[in-house]
């Protein structure tokens, strides 16, 4: 028992068959011939000089910024307000019967809150996902 696992044991039962492909040769000319071709692509594209230059870009918007300095009715404000983001609401179908409820709810709320502010009801623009 320990020569056999030592060994192989007396039983050969390899599979040493090679796949024959008649078109073998060919396939692999035609992968040397494109790989060829893309080193040369690639060194073509490393070679190449960028045309676009990223200080006068620069010069051009500060340009532009004047501009719409000179042309603007307000000052800009440099970015000092805060940005606001826009949630995103989700489908309808996509929407639990809670998530619904907090969405009617919320719109109703807010609606109270504008007429009170004196906020028109036809300034506003609302979706309705409640069936």
């Amino acid at each position: 028992m320990s020569y056999i696992m030592r060994t192989q044991g007396r039983v050969d039962n390899r599979n040493n068959y090679e796949y024959k492909s008649l078109n073998r040769e060919k396939r692999q000319r035609e992968l040397l011939r494109v790989t060829r071709e893309n080193q040369a692509v690639l060194q073509r594209i490393l070679n190449r000089k960028p045309e676009y230059h990223r200080s006068q870009w620069q010069k051009d918007w500060e340009n532009n910024l004047k501009f719409m300095d000179s042309i603007s009715a307000y000052p800009r404000t440099g970015g000092t307000r805060k940005k606001t983001r826009k949630l995103r609401q989700p489908h309808p179908g996509m929407m639990t019967k809670a998530e619904k409820m907090r969405l009617k709810v919320s719109t109703v709320l807010r609606l109270r809150d504008e007429q009170r502010c004196g906020i028109s009801n036809d300034a506003l623009v609302t979706r309705e996902y409640i069936q």
